[in-house]
């Protein structure tokens, strides 16, 4: 992860700290990488249709999913794994529920906090082989926890059939 953006720190809720590293973006583009919600909602809205996480081999210890609708499968790269200081046990039962993990938290009826909200540009993803191998691609990562003692470190990684939406 990089000490961007601008300086790593989180945007204030006022808008007034915008990292300088997402100046001259598309302004979808610094909403879906900035917004403290539900990624999920907001894809659905984007592109018209319920979002789906389908599950792909990762790292042991970690989930990795393609979020994505029917018609586009492939719009967000996300990889998740229990972040220090959770339960492990009440992580482990957010990670592997196969619906995206905002769902899996809400439908529990408990509430999530955001924390430690980074973006970064990089080239490629996560995975070998690597379809998307020296593109330019857009990510956030955070920390996503709440008071039952889930704690799961995220990484979200824009894929290029989402940024043509986002143009």
């Amino acid at each position: 992860m990089t000490g961007t953006p601008g300086d790593g720190r989180q945007p204030s809720p006022d808008g007034a700290d915008i990292p300088s590293l997402l100046e001259g973006l598309p302004t979808l583009l610094k909403i879906f990488l900035a917004m403290d919600g539900s990624l999920t909602r907001l894809l659905a809205l984007t592109v018209g249709g319920p979002v789906m996480a389908r599950m792909i081999s990762g790292e042991e210890g970690e989930r990795r999913v393609f979020l994505g609708t029917n018609r586009y499968p492939e719009l967000v790269l996300a990889s998740s794994c229990p972040a220090p200081g959770g339960d492990l046990a009440k992580t482990w039962e957010i990670l592997s529920d196969p619906r995206p993990i905002g769902t899996a938290f809400v439908e529990r009826g408990e509430p999530m906090i955001r924390e430690s909200l980074l973006f970064q540009k990089r080239e490629g993803t996560l995975i070998s082989p690597d379809p998307w191998k020296g593109q330019s691609l857009w990510m956030r990562s955070y920390v996503l926890s709440n008071m039952a003692g889930v704690r799961i470190s995220i990484k979200e990684i824009f894929l290029p059939q989402l940024m043509d939406f986002l143009r």
